[in-house]
C-alpha cells in the first residue's frame, strides 16, 4: 500500500512539473518557457555553473558560439574573457535535463569588477528583461559558501537592481549558496555555520536595502563528484526547493522597470569621492602622525644642558636689580624734588616776613 502511494505522488509530482505553464498574463510563453529564473551574483560565484545544471547541461560547459559566451564555465574557459560572462542572455531547456518541464535560464555578468563595465551590465540587463524576456518568476542571488562579505560594489549593484524594479524585486528574489558540499568530510568541517545561520548571515548584509528575509537554496553543481547518498538527496531537495518557490510567485513584471545609466553614474561618482575622500583622510593622517613624530624628536634633541639655567636666571636677576635702581632713583627724585620746593617756599615766606617788619619800622620813625 505504501509503495503505491508513493508511486502516486511522484506520478503527481511530476505530472505538476509537465503541466506546469506560463500564466495567462505572460505573451512571449513560445520563446521563453516558465518558470523563469535570472541568476545574479559576483563574479567567480558559480553563476554559470548553475545555469547550466539547472537545464541539464554539464557544470564545466563551455560555449562554442563565437560571439556568445554566456554559460561557459571560468575555470575551463581559454582565457580568462572566455570565462566571464559578460552579456546578458538566455538558454532553455528541461529542468535539470530531465525531459520534463521546460524552463528558461538567464545568465548574466558578474557584478563586482570594475564600476564603468557595470554601468553597462546593468543597461544590457535592463534591456534585456524589459524588451525581451518581459516576466521573471525567481531572482537568484548566488554566492559561495565562503563569502563573508559582499563588495561595497555589489551592495551598490543590488541597491540599484531595488531601484530599477521596486520593491516587489525581494518578494521574487532568492538566496543560492554555490560551492556547499554535503560530502561528509565537508560537512564535519563546517562546525561554526550550517545552513541557518549561513542565511541570516547573508539577510543580515542587505540591511538597509531591505527588510525582507529571503529564503536559501543550497545547490551542489559539484554533488555526483562524491556522488554519495546524502549528496544526492541534498541535491534533489534544493532543486525540487527552487523550482517550487519560482512555481508559487507570481511572475515579475518587467515591462516598467526603467533605464537607470544617469542614477548609476552619479551613485558610482559618489563611491569614487568617498574612496577618494578617505584616501586623502589617510594621507593627512599619516602627514600629521610624521609631524608629531618629528617635533616629539626635535625636543628631545634640543634639551639645554644645566648650567644654561642659571645664566637664565641671572639675566633675570639683573633686569630686576635695574628696575629696582631705576626705581629708587625715581623714588629719590620725587622725594628731592618735594624738599626743594618746601625749602624754596620756606626762604620765599621769610624774605616776605622781613620786608614786613622794615615796613613797619620805618612807619614807626615816621611817626
Amino acid at each position: 500500500m505504501k509503495t503505491k502511494c508513493l508511486i502516486v505522488l511522484l506520478c503527481l509530482a511530476v505530472c505538476r512539473h509537465t503541466a506546469a505553464e506560463c500564466e495567462d498574463i505572460v505573451s512571449n510563453k513560445d520563446k521563453f518557457p516558465c518558470p523563469r529564473f535570472v541568476i545574479i551574483g559576483p563574479t567567480g560565484a558559480g553563476k554559470s555553473s548553475l545555469a547550466n545544471v539547472l537545464i541539464g547541461r554539464d557544470k564545466e560547459f563551455q560555449n562554442q558560439k563565437e560571439n556568445q559566451k554566456c554559460f561557459t564555465v571560468g575555470a575551463f574557459a581559454k582565457n580568462s574573457k572566455d570565462g566571464v560572462t559578460q552579456d546578458t542572455c538566455h538558454e532553455t531547456g528541461s529542468w535539470l535535463g530531465r525531459g520534463r518541464q521546460q524552463v528558461t535560464v538567464v545568465d548574466t555578468p558578474g557584478f563586482g569588477v570594475e564600476l564603468e563595465e557595470e554601468e553597462e551590465t546593468i543597461s544590457g540587463l535592463v534591456n534585456f528583461l524589459k524588451n525581451e524576456l518581459k516576466f521573471v518568476h525567481a531572482f537568484v542571488l548566488s554566492f559561495k559558501e565562503q563569502d563573508k562579505r559582499i563588495t561595497a560594489e555589489f551592495r551598490l549593484m543590488v541597491r540599484i537592481l531595488s531601484g530599477i524594479f521596486g520593491d516587489q524585486f525581494w518578494d521574487n528574489a532568492i538566496i543560492e549558496a554555490t560551492h556547499w558540499s554535503y560530502h561528509e568530510v565537508a560537512q564535519a568541517k563546517r562546525t561554526l555555520h550550517n545552513e541557518s545561520t549561513w542565511t541570516d548571515h547573508i539577510n543580515s548584509m542587505f540591511e538597509g536595502i531591505t527588510s525582507r528575509k529571503m529564503k536559501s537554496v543550497f545547490i551542489d553543481t559539484y554533488f555526483d563528484v562524491g556522488n554519495t547518498t546524502r549528496e544526492r538527496e541534498a541535491f534533489e531537495k534544493n532543486t525540487e526547493a527552487l523550482f517550487e518557490f519560482a512555481m508559487e510567485k507570481d511572475p515579475f513584471p518587467c515591462k516598467d522597470i526603467k533605464q537607470v545609466k544617469h542614477e548609476w553614474r552619479t551613485a558610482m561618482e559618489e563611491l569614487a569621492n568617498m574612496t577618494s575622500l578617505n584616501k586623502i583622510l589617510e594621507e593627512e593622517r599619516d602627514s600629521l602622525t610624521e609631524i608629531i613624530d618629528r617635533i616629539e624628536d626635535d625636543k628631545r634633541k634640543s634639551q639645554k644642558p644645566e648650567i644654561e639655567p642659571s645664566l637664565e636666571s641671572s639675566s633675570v636677576s639683573s633686569i630686576l636689580v635695574t628696575v629696582i635702581l631705576t626705581f629708587l632713583a625715581f623714588a629719590f627724585g620725587v622725594l628731592g624734588s618735594f624738599w626743594y620746593k618746601s625749602f624754596f617756599d620756606k626762604q620765599v615766606n621769610e624774605e616776605d616776613d622781613s620786608e614786613d617788619l622794615d615796613v613797619v619800622k620805618l612807619q614807626t620813625i615816621q611817626d
